[in-house]
């Protein structure tokens, strides 16, 4: 086991056989190996057996003893749980208990469980001989030095054919007895090659360190039952009642707890008998419960086992409704009710609607209280049309009375308004002429005044927007080639729209005020709180000495990212390559660089643009024979790589290029198409 063996014996033959015996512990199983060698004749002889060990003696028995086969729901219940080992005696270990509806099996497809005894016991150890022999070991010729060697006489040196052969066979059979084969050198020629034989080495089998007993069933966490969650409306159970659905008609406790997880025990360790006990309140669920227990203890053994209790009624009322309902909504509510009692009965289904969010639509048709015939073993449906009208939480409750068995359930369900948050935005302008300005617009009759609001912004100038979202840009910690271009070219854009608009930025910097509208006092004091609690101490747009060296550096690093064949990529170094859509962001920027008087060096922009020609030219190609495929000419079958239309980074790469006055006429007929 991992590589670690018991030390070898060696055993003296003075016969043919001999006998011996080897003690088997438990740390052998659940399988383990014998290895024979022996030599003879001068040849290896090997022989591997794998002896199985069963682990019966730790697999653990569980047996599960419930109280009742059958219960009413909400009845307090017992299980009780007794571990025995393979001899029957009991056995004191820890346990793990499951309560479960049985019906998620169905959902889900079967337990997400494994079966416990294979999760310990499945695995085996492996063998795979590993061999070495001087048999297999061959030198060459041992020469004195400065003296000629012997040769090797004939076509086959000093190897006959008959040793060729006999040498083969011995070969072929070590082969298969110890797995590899290499050869060193030649069988002739020269000093005659070396031959070395090699096994396979053996693959240690690793054992699991520990492994968890059990894992929790698929179900979410513990929902103990220790209590009866009947509602304030609930009635006595089985008592008569004389002004409740009609004389002499048992009232029903009403149904509202519903789980999918009875219960959930991780830790449960058994007495000296071998035996351990849980208690519970079943839920109101009308369903099968499936009891699991997995059970672990000392030398790791293992077993689980399950048994099913079901929670049921002689009359049942089921509840039909939507998941959720909402607003103005007029949806249909059934009563579903099963009567499982030997005799036909007469049934009052009723229904309650407690709260402002539901109404019944018309009560003289279909008042909330109706009595209706079921036979023996039978089922009959009852609906009602209710309206949805309020937001919240609506709960619906059903009953069943009969004089021997009723029924009832209580659901909540959530209630959603008729509406969304919705954003209407305006926006207007004040020409010179003009001393004021008005935005007409509605507001909804029908809304929540705690989530309205109206807010205003405004600035003197389009270009003070711009201004603003500057210093956001040029104090990025840039790193890729699109956020070294977007560090300086707005800013130079920016920058010279001011001054082509002859505004004075030295007198802009000094009257800046905080616009924003959403905080409050002098917009002067707003503006230097501003400036002291903003990530970046002043504009670059208002220093003409920080903008020329910010398209100093930008443009430096710029150059030094473009590749070789001239486009862009996101980073410069080592196995990048270039990229259509950087390469087109970065030669736009440059081009509105240049437009807007930056310097540029010699060729990077037109390196660019000739990159972007050969990029178009490539895809129109592949357009093109995208046509033949649709149109089935030519010999379309052997096309491969092509495109079927044109694309939105066909449309980027083009407008780049008429601004490098360059326009391709078959790429404009394809993004027209």
């Amino acid at each position: 086991t991992n590589g670690v063996y018991q030390k070898p014996r060696v055993l003296r033959l003075k016969g043919k056989s001999i006998v011996e015996e080897i003690a088997v512990v438990k740390r052998d199983m659940p399988n383990m190996y014998f290895e024979a060698v022996t030599i003879s004749g001068a040849k290896v002889h090997n022989e591997t057996k794998e002896v199985v060990i069963p682990p019966e003696k730790r697999i653990l028995n569980i047996a599960i003893d419930p109280s009742s086969k059958e219960y009413k729901p909400g009845q307090k219940s017992k299980v009780k749980v007794r571990l025995t080992d393979s001899t029957g005696e009991n056995f004191v270990g820890s346990t793990v208990v499951a309560i479960y509806d049985k019906a998620v099996e169905y959902i889900s497809g079967g337990s997400n469980v494994p079966e416990i005894k294979e999760f310990f016991w499945k695995w085996r150890r492996h063998h795979n001989v590993s061999q070495e022999t001087s048999l297999a070991r061959w030198f060459h010729n041992l020469d004195l030095p400065n003296k000629p060697g012997m040769g090797n006489l004939g076509m086959f040196g000093e190897m006959a054919v008959e040793e060729l052969q006999s040498d083969h066979s011995m070969l072929t059979e070590m082969s298969a007895n110890t797995g590899k084969m290499r050869f060193g050198g030649g069988l002739g020629g020269g000093g005659g090659g070396g031959m070395h034989l090699r096994g396979a080495m053996m693959e240690g089998m690793a054992m699991p360190a520990g492994a968890p007993m059990a894992a929790a069933p698929m179900m979410d966490a513990a929902m103990p039952m220790s209590k009866t969650m009947a509602t304030g409306n609930a009635m006595p159970a089985n008592k008569p009642s004389e002004g409740y659905g009609g004389p002499a008609l048992v009232q029903p406790t009403v149904r509202s707890n519903f789980a999918d997880t009875a219960l959930w025990v991780g830790a449960l360790t058994t007495k000296t008998d071998g035996t351990a006990e849980v208690e519970l309140t079943m839920p109101e669920n009308l369903s099968t419960w499936r009891i699991k227990v997995w059970g672990m203890g000392h030398g790791t053994k293992v077993g689980e086992g399950q048994s099913d209790v079901v929670t049921n009624k002689d009359v049942i009322v089921r509840l039909q409704a939507p998941r959720f309902f909402v607003e103005k909504d007029e949806v249909v509510l059934s009563a579903n009710v099963h009567n499982y009692l030997k005799t036909k009965k007469s049934v009052t289904v009723k229904l309650d609607l407690p709260g402002e969010f539901l109404g019944i639509l018309d009560s003289s048709k279909t008042p909330l209280s109706r009595t209706i015939d079921i036979a023996a073993g039978g089922e009959e449906r009852v609906d009602w049309r209710v309206k949805v009208k309020a937001e919240g939480e609506a709960v619906v409750r059903m009953s069943a009375l009969t004089d021997e068995d009723s029924d009832a359930t209580e659901q909540k369900f959530p209630v959603y308004v008729h509406g969304m948050l919705k954003m209407e935005s305006f926006s207007g302008m004040l020409r010179p002429k003009d001393e004021s300005g008005k935005i007409t617009f509605t507001t909804p009759t029908e809304r929540r005044p705690e989530q309205s609001r109206i807010e205003i912004r405004y600035s003197p100038t389009l270009a003070g927007a711009c201004v603003d979202a500057l210093p956001y840009l040029s104090s990025y910690p840039y790193g890729c080639t699109e956020q070294t271009l977007n560090r300086f070219v707005p800013t130079v854009v920016t920058q010279k729209i001011l001054q082509r608009m002859k505004l004075d930025l030295a007198a802009i910097k000094t009257k800046r005020t905080n616009l924003n509208a959403q905080e409050i006092g002098d917009p002067a004091k707003r503006a230097e709180q501003w400036k002291k609690t903003t990530h970046w101490k002043e504009n670059p747009v208002f220093d003409n000495d920080e903008v020329t060296k910010m398209v100093k550096d930008g443009v430096q690093r710029l150059t030094e990212m473009q590749l070789s064949d001239g486009g862009w990529g996101w980073f410069s170094g080592y196995g990048e390559h270039s990229y259509p859509h950087t390469t087109a962001v970065v030669v736009h920027g440059l081009q509105l660089a240049k437009a807007n008087d930056v310097a540029l060096v010699p060729g990077m922009l037109e390196k660019g643009v000739e990159w972007l020609k050969r990029y178009e030219t490539e895809q129109v190609r592949l357009l093109k024979l995208g046509d033949q495929v649709r149109d089935k000419k030519g010999d379309w079958q052997k096309i491969h790589n092509y495109k079927l239309q044109a694309d939105n980074l066909d449309a980027l790469v083009y407008y780049v290029l008429s601004d490098a006055d360059h326009k391709n006429g078959a790429m404009n007929e394809y993004l027209y198409r």
